[in-house]
């Protein structure tokens, strides 16, 4: 399957095919994996590529005061001179993120897929 302006995309629908758990794809014919599979992506007039309007809620996993830092609460920080937290949400993609501060000063955010990605300068 050859696509120009998406990716590939195919629903199939029939026993044991419907879990993608129990068949693999490629691309190659080489290399195999499971396939990347989403309900959102279940219909046939939407792209997988496509931008979805979606907004998800995500709670940190764990708040880890890391320097001059002590948590305040169940979910709040409070962050001294040269001080840092280490929010770790435990997912690899999210598109936005919000939060609340106050209080004089710069806040600078670093992302990584690892603890220690996101702690590098």
């Amino acid at each position: 399957m050859t696509t120009d302006d998406s990716l590939p995309c195919i629903i199939l629908k029939g026993a044991g095919l419907e879990n993608p758990d129990e068949w693999q794809v490629s691309m190659d014919k080489e290399h195999w994996t499971i396939p990347e599979s989403a309900v959102m992506y279940n219909k046939p007039g939407v792209l997988p590529d496509a931008p979805q309007d979606m907004t998800a809620r995500i709670k940190p996993l764990q708040i880890l005061p890391m320097r001059n830092a002590e948590m305040q609460g169940k979910d709040g920080v409070s962050i001294g001179k040269n001080g840092y937290v280490l929010v770790d949400f435990f997912h690899l993609e999210m598109g936005a993120l919000t939060f609340q501060a106050k209080g004089k000063g710069t806040i600078t955010v670093r992302v990584g897929e690892t603890p220690e990605e996101a702690l590098e300068r």
